[in-house]
């Protein structure tokens, strides 16, 4: 019975120990050039649900910043990246974990913006897989384009629905508090 038990801790423990492993990354690269400009990276961090990993959130700014109310306002090119490193995460809880996030960024109440919200889903009509990387990059001539894996998805145009867009992690009520920390670098 100890060994049975014994083994049973070492494997929990084995396996507790790889999952940060396999999910790690660098964040993706320390710039990004959006609209011709250049972006640093300001933060990076997972998003989690349940002690899993689901994906990896880096930030980029034209300079780095710590107030996460600002750059919601900010009308200056930005962009959030996103890693999936989950292979629970798919199209469908993808789309479903943005509209709860844009829900807790507009206190509930997101008419204003729901026709952009639309426009913004569209761009998550393919498959998710492990590894996919979206890019969802600001530019104030044109609005937001989301990139899958390097191919323009979509672009959608508004800067309530950016502000609403970037206040999924860096608002009030973000969709993971200790995402948003590491973000804005706290």
């Amino acid at each position: 019975m100890k060994t049975i038990v014994f083994a049973c801790v070492i494997f929990l423990s084995v396996g507790s120990l790889s999952a940060p492993i396999a999910c790690a990354d660098t964040g993706g690269p320390a710039t990004l050039n959006v609209a011709n400009t250049t972006l640093v990276k300001n933060g990076v961090g997972q998003r989690s649900k349940m002690f899993l990993a689901l994906y990896e959130g880096a930030l980029y700014l034209q300079s780095k910043s710590t107030d996460a109310a600002a750059i919601i306002e900010a009308n200056e090119t930005m962009a959030f990246r996103i890693k999936i490193t989950s292979k629970f995460v798919s199209q469908e809880k993808l789309v479903a974990g943005l509209q709860d996030g844009f829900d807790a960024a507009t206190g509930g109440d997101t008419s204003g913006i729901a026709a952009e919200i639309a426009q913004f889903r569209a761009c998550f009509a393919g498959p998710v897989k492990m590894n996919d990387v979206f890019v969802l990059a600001y530019d104030p001539n044109t609005g937001v384009t989301v990139h899958k894996n390097g191919a323009v998805q979509g672009t959608v145009q508004g800067g309530a629905f950016k502000k609403a867009l970037f206040g999924i992690w860096l608002g009030n009520n973000p969709i993971d508090a200790g995402l948003k920390n590491k973000l804005v670098g706290r």
